[in-house]
């Protein structure tokens, strides 16, 4: 599919002596240099680039070979970098680029026919008038010399190893040697013709034997070139009918060949290039004596196409491809012009932007255009869709910008404007008609050279630009305005202008789109290019400047802006001056985005909507730190949460794919494979694109059909816009009437958000966030969509209406078969109505039997189907069950009949359920379905019979409060219900309401033995007064409900319950001294007088609780600090290493974590201090104020439970995890788990919201006993206390195991009851509460 496009020419000529010729040139291509030789000997050395001559050297007179011989063959050598020469006569000169001098290093008295050298320059092969092959190397030492054509073995045409000779051939009359090497330097060929034109081929080998023999080949020709890639050996044969290009394989059998397409010529030489895609004829006119013509040809899918002609107006001397571009191939005529054409390669093909762009591909083959409009079909080459013959080989086309058509430059001077024909799109058959030619002519070459123009554009319907080259290096390439006028079928030039381009033209483009025109110059500047009336203009200064020359280039609206897109011969693809990708290939523009292909074959996908990408990073600059580096805690980072999202950005491709076209305001891609056949993609960024746009627009019948083709989740008809779905679903309903189409959407939904998932929108702003789950989104779409199929019709629909009850989440499986049951009555009225028309039946009057069971035949064909479909949808077997659960036998036996289940199995059940009593036979279904509420509620409509049965029930599976709901009215047996709920309530330790509940039906000794067990006092002691407790015993009872309330810390309740109903004012007392509840105590003393009390029990206890604070105060203030002061050091230390990439506990080297640890002696503070020493609460004070710790810290593990996390581990559980254990338990200094263990400690030693309480009150009664100085100073100890776990918040808060959020909450909080027992002191008169604090 791809032609061969000029992109660049650069003309010269070679200054000669009168009446001198070129003879034979080569080509230096790291200089740019061409060393030729002209008549007389004269060597030359041409700077194509520059257009001068670098220096010339007269053969003759440095006397170095015989005056009348002829040079047979010229070769530059890089690596002696020199000019090697050989002359008909034997001589073998060197000449010496450095030195400047010519030496003769050899002489072939014979004489020479022919000379190459290998490709890596290391072996010179020289065919002698001896008739052999002489080997030499580069220092001219000879290696061997063979026979130039060894006997033929008789047993085959060819071997690859030659047989003892049979049959001697007659070489004596050798008028002609061709030589030609392989690539890699291991093989070259040999034709050799005699004066009858009688050719014979050789294969040798590099070490100088036959490797094979040539195929018999009459009328073999002179010209012979191997293939660089080592495949086909190219020669020609003329044959008195035909002139062809024949091919041989290593082994000498031919392989393939193509005829010449240009009558009267004659092949003179065979040029692959470089990358041995392109064969390049150099052939003579035989019509015209001084013409010549050079042809380029390109083979795919085992077709040879003509895809360039140059004719040229004088003899070709020689031609070569550049070693070094595969795409340059200089020419030079006998006259000394020199010409370098730089081709590249092009798909061309229509691009509008536009949906009646057919995207018309040409394909270029001699003077036979093949074109296939890619929008309707991809017709593999060399077939095509439909051909146009033009006069002569095509020269260059050109698309226009309004339509399909396009203009053909022909090789002979024509121009031809093609266009219209029949319309395009495909009909009945497979042939499409070609575009009709509307106007031609043959431009006369005076008024413009046509054959000289490249890179034409179609900008208006009148107007084109091409470029013109330059006549030489030191001119400047020229910009034609060229304006045409159709008359019928004439086309008539009517202006020209031209304007000079300040470097060489490399591309014009024109984007239809904007109107813009633009020309690269080789040096990868832009220019915009301006037509105006009769002229055009180049912009002064570049629009934008690429990093180097690209040869394919284009034009987008990208973000609303108008850029540039090139890629350059590198691979390199750029968005204006922006490298984009590093390993591009081919790319193509969609009118939504870019589309480019890479050399590790993926195809990628750009949207045009949002402004281009910035340059691609190195990926070590994006990776995440690395899991073995530990953080700062010296933990690895956790890795981030895998999220299913597919990205649509990129899709691969086979290797060496290449973008031959993406169809605008389509969805297909035609690539073209290595081989050259066509494939069609659908990329799911094209089509998900589509899909939008079509959706958007409510086109919600062709965008079904499309995802339904394309296998696009149906999910996304919703997710793209819930609300407009739902909004437009009679729209949705109108569209999409197949009902299979309806069941496939149905049964497609799920609670899921595709557009997060599996099609994330490329074009949209900023990526999707939130949750990908939708819950309830199945059930919604199912209701909304049921309400508008039964508007429109409940009958056509019924089975998409029975989808969206299945696929509810639950499934409404009873509504779907309540469908089902009222479609079974509605159709027998209907069909009763029907008989009773005709005056078979009254529809009020029994028929017969036989009429019923016809009848019911009728009646159940359309519930059997829709029956058959449901089944299809969801297991048989749970839908038996749920047709159970609706008591209707009919239904059950219809979806009995549909399962697997044996006759015999479910017939007695159903029959044994019929000799039942309704409410009894419902409940035996429930029951046997495991529906307990359901049988409950069926068994107590059964009669006071089965209230055993029902009170089984509910103890069994925990029927409790439903059976009080069923049998609330019914006063004989509530009582049995409650007494069963209260006795499941007391075994699950919900005692308290155990005992409500008996007290409630009268079990009062239950009662009080609930409320007993968890010393409810107020509730015991009024249920013993209902059992008929004396007074004594009540009494008896109060004290033994106080002694637990002691047990439990519960004083204050204790206190209570001794004065009140005991009496036993002292003991309340000594309970509230207990307790720590000053206050209380003090007031309970006055109020009864016990002064003494006050001084002998109460004064002491709280000097004594003083004391014991104090005390306690100082030790945690002081561990606290120690491993304040550790925990800093852990953390130091951790960030150090890590900093260095080290694991600071990789070297240790005993598995309990000793002082062989790298982290153990960094500080004199030691942590390891034992685990009471933490809580040194001995007093009755310190007992409650930890007790209230434990009771309130919700967050975190306490010291207690660190230091008794003894015993077995699970069964199952690993070694690795019970060793993590010990350590976290052990917290030595320099172990792995040391810094979460000081954090859990020190989180344990945080005050609760009790202990400020507690010491709170102490403070206060410090002051009523007037002892100021001490409450004072337990005051500081507790502020200082507090202010030291304030200040090391924040440490705690920056550790990988920090501490809660509520930690800085809970610190805020002692700052407020710091200040609260502050304002305490200050007023001695006034007693202050303390603000209380929960945890």
């Amino acid at each position: 599919m791809r032609n061969v496009t000029l992109v660049h020419e650069t003309r010269g000529q070679v200054p000669l002596p009168a009446g001198g010729e070129l003879e034979l040139f080569s080509f230096d291509p790291e200089a740019g240099t061409l060393y030729c030789v002209a008549a007389k000997h004269l060597l030359v050395a041409y700077s194509i680039k520059a257009g001068s001559v670098l220096f010339s050297f007269d053969l003759d007179k440095a006397g170095v070979i015989a005056q009348d011989t002829t040079i047979v063959t010229l070769q530059y050598i890089p690596d002696l970098s020199a000019i090697c020469l050989a002359t008909r006569a034997g001589d073998l000169v060197i000449y010496d680029l450095a030195r400047k001098d010519a030496e003769c290093v050899g002489m072939v008295d014979a004489g020479i026919f022919s000379m190459a050298w290998s490709p890596d320059n290391e072996i010179l092969v020289l065919a002698t008038g001896n008739k052999t092959l002489l080997y030499m190397t580069k220092e001219w030492e000879v290696i061997t010399e063979h026979p130039i054509n060894p006997p033929k073995p008789p047993s085959s045409t060819s071997s690859s190893t030659p047989a003892q000779a049979s049959t001697p051939t007659n070489d004596e009359d050798i008028k002609e040697v061709t030589l030609s090497w392989r690539g890699d330097g291991n093989f070259f060929a040999c034709t050799t013709i005699n004066a009858h034109a009688q050719a014979v081929l050789r294969v040798w080998e590099r070490s100088g034997s036959v490797h094979a023999y040539g195929e018999d080949t009459p009328m073999l020709g002179t010209p012979l070139s191997w293939r660089p890639s080592g495949s086909l050996i190219a020669t020609c044969q003329n044959t008195p009918n035909k002139q062809e290009v024949i091919f041989y394989e290593r082994n000498g059998l031919r392989h393939g060949s193509f005829p010449l397409r240009a009558p009267a010529t004659t092949v003179r030489d065979i040029l692959w290039n470089a990358d041995s895609d392109l064969l390049a004829l150099v052939l003579d006119d035989d019509a015209n004596a001084t013409g010549c013509i050079v042809q380029i040809w390109y083979m795919s899918n085992y077709h040879w196409y003509l895809k360039r002609e140059i004719r040229l107006q004088d003899r070709t001397c020689c031609a070569q491809w550049d070693p070094a571009d595969a795409f340059g191939l200089i020419v030079a005529t006998r006259r000394g012009s020199v010409s370098r054409y730089d081709f590249a390669w092009d798909y061309d093909v229509t691009h509008r932007f536009s949906e009646d762009d057919k995207a018309l591909a040409v394909v270029v083959d001699g003077a036979t255009l093949n074109l296939t409009p890619l929008r309707y079909s991809a017709v593999p080459p060399p077939m095509c869709a439909s051909k146009v013959a033009l006069p002569a080989p095509l020269h260059m086309l050109a698309f226009a910008p309004h339509h399909n058509g396009f203009l053909a430059f022909t090789c002979d001077g024509h121009l031809l404007v093609l266009g219209g024909g029949k319309d395009w799109t495909p009909g009945s058959g497979a042939h499409l008609d070609a575009p009709e030619c509307i106007a031609s002519a043959l431009v006369p070459r005076d008024q413009l050279d046509v054959v000289s123009l490249r890179l034409a554009v179609w900008v208006t319907p009148d107007t084109f630009v091409a470029v013109s080259p330059a006549s030489s290096p030191s001119e400047r390439d020229a910009v034609v305005y060229i304006r045409v006028y159709i008359a019928g079928t004439g086309l008539k030039i009517t202006q020209i202008a031209r304007t000079t381009a300040p470097a060489p033209v490399l591309r014009l483009l024109h984007n239809s789109q904007t109107n813009s025109t633009f020309a690269e110059f080789v040096d990868g500047s832009v220019h915009t290019l301006t037509l105006a009336s009769g002229s055009c203009s180049l912009s002064s200064s570049p629009l934008l400047r690429l990093p180097g020359p690209c040869p394919w280039i284009a034009s987008a609206l990208w973000a609303g802006q108008e850029r540039i897109v090139a890629l350059s011969t590198r691979n390199k693809l750029y968005v204006q001056d922006t490298l984009l990708a590093a390993d591009c290939n081919s790319f193509s523009l969609h009118d939504r985005f870019l589309v480019y292909t890479t050399l590790s074959h993926n195809m990628k996908f750009v949207p045009l909507s949002k402004p281009p990408p910035s340059p691609s990073l190195d990926a070590s600059s994006l990776a995440s730190p690395s899991p073995s580096t530990p953080t700062p805690s010296g933990k690895a980072p956790a890795k981030p949460k895998a999220t299913r999202v597919i990205d649509d950005s990129a899709r691969e491709v086979e290797r060496g794919a290449r973008i031959v076209s993406v169809v605008p305001c389509d969805i297909k891609v035609i690539l073209q494979m290595p081989r050259g056949n066509l494939e069609v993609v659908y990329p799911r960024a094209l089509t998900l694109s589509r899909l939008r746009t079509m959706l958007r627009r409510h086109e919600y019948g062709e965008c079904f059909i499309l995802m339904r083709k394309h296998r696009i989740d149906m999910n996304l008809l919703y997710d793209l816009d819930p609300s407009d779905f739902l909004a437009h679903i009679a729209t949705f309903v109108s569209q999409v009437t197949n009902i299979d189409h309806l069941n496939l959407f149905i049964s497609s939904l799920r609670d899921e958000d595709t557009t997060k998932t599996l099609f994330v929108d490329l074009e949209a702003a900023s990526a999707p966030s939130g949750d990908d789950k939708v819950a309830g989104k199945v059930n919604l779409v199912c209701d909304k969509l049921r309400e508008e199929l039964n508007r429109v019709s409940s009958q056509r629909y019924i089975l998409p209406i029975l989808t969206t009850y299945v696929r509810k989440s639950p499934p409404e499986l009873a509504d779907a078969l309540l469908l089902i049951q009222r479609l079974m009555t509605k159709h027998d009225i209907e069909v009763a109505r029907t008989l009773a028309q005709e005056g078979e039946v009254n529809v009020r009057d029994e028929a017969d039997e036989e009429e019923n069971d016809e009848t019911d035949e009728a009646r159940n064909v359309t519930a059997r189907a829709a029956l058959d479909y449901i089944v299809f949808l969801i297991d048989v077997d749970k839908l038996y069950d749920v047709a159970l659960g609706m008591y209707d036998f009919d239904l059950v036996m219809m979806v009995a009949q549909k399962s697997q289940k044996d006759p015999k199995e479910y017939m007695s059940f159903l029959t044994s359920l019929q000799q039942m009593e309704p409410a009894l036979m419902r409940y035996t279904i429930d029951a046997s379905l495991e529906r307990w509420p359901q049988a409950l509620a069926n068994i107590a409509q059964a009669g006071p019979d089965h209230f055993e049965t029902a009170l089984d029930l509910i103890s069994k599976h925990s029927l409790h409060v439903l059976g009080l709901e069923i049998y609330k009215d019914d006063k004989e047996r509530i009582g049995a219900v409650r007494n069963l709920f209260g006795d499941d309530l007391y075994f699950r330790g919900r005692k308290e309401e155990a005992g409500y509940i008996f007290f409630s039906c009268g079990q009062y000794e239950k009662a009080f033995s609930s409320f007993k067990d968890i010393s409810h006092w107020r509730m015991a002691l009024a249920v013993a007064s209902k059992l008929g407790y004396s007074e004594a015993a009540r009494k008896e009872l109060s004290h033994e409900l106080a002694d637990t309330l002691r047990n439990l810390l519960r004083f204050d309740e204790a206190a209570l319950l001794l004065e009140e109903h005991c009496g036993e004012h002292e003991a309340a007392v000594t309970a509230l001294v207990d307790g720590h509840l000053w206050d209380d105590a003090i007031r309970l003393c006055l109020l009864h007088n016990f002064q003494e009390t006050i001084e002998k029990e109460i004064h002491p206890a709280v000097l004594e609780a003083y004391r014991s604070a104090t005390a306690d105060l100082n030790e945690k203030r002081d561990k606290f600090a120690r491993h304040a002061t550790r925990l800093g050091i852990v953390r130091a230390n951790k960030l150090q290493f890590a900093q260095l990439g080290i694991d600071p506990y990789t070297r240790r080297t005993r598995p309990d974590g000793d002082d062989d640890s790298v982290m153990s002696g960094m500080s004199a503070a030691s942590s390891a201090s034992g685990a009471s020493s933490d809580f040194s609460s001995y007093s009755a004070y310190s007992a409650y104020s930890t007790s209230s710790y434990a009771n309130s810290a919700a967050t975190g593990v306490s010291f207690t439970t660190l230091n008794t996390t003894k015993g077995k581990l699970k069964k199952g559980e690993k070694k690795e995890k019970r060793e993590k254990v010990k350590h976290r338990v052990s917290g030595k200094e320099g172990s792995r788990y040391e810094e979460e263990y000081l954090v859990d400690v020190m989180r344990t030693m945080f005050p609760s919201a009790n202990t400020q309480k507690a010491m709170g009150g102490l403070e206060r009664a410090l002051v009523y006993f007037n002892h100021v100085s001490e409450a004072h100073q337990i005051d500081a100890l507790f502020s200082a206390y507090l202010h030291l776990i304030d200040s090391n918040l924040g440490l705690l808060s920056r550790s990988a195991t920090a501490v809660a959020q509520e930690s800085a909450t809970r610190g805020s909080a002692y700052k407020q009851s710091n200040r609260d027992k502050e304002a305490l002191v200050a007023n001695t008169d006034t007693v202050v509460e303390p603000v209380i604090i929960h945890d």
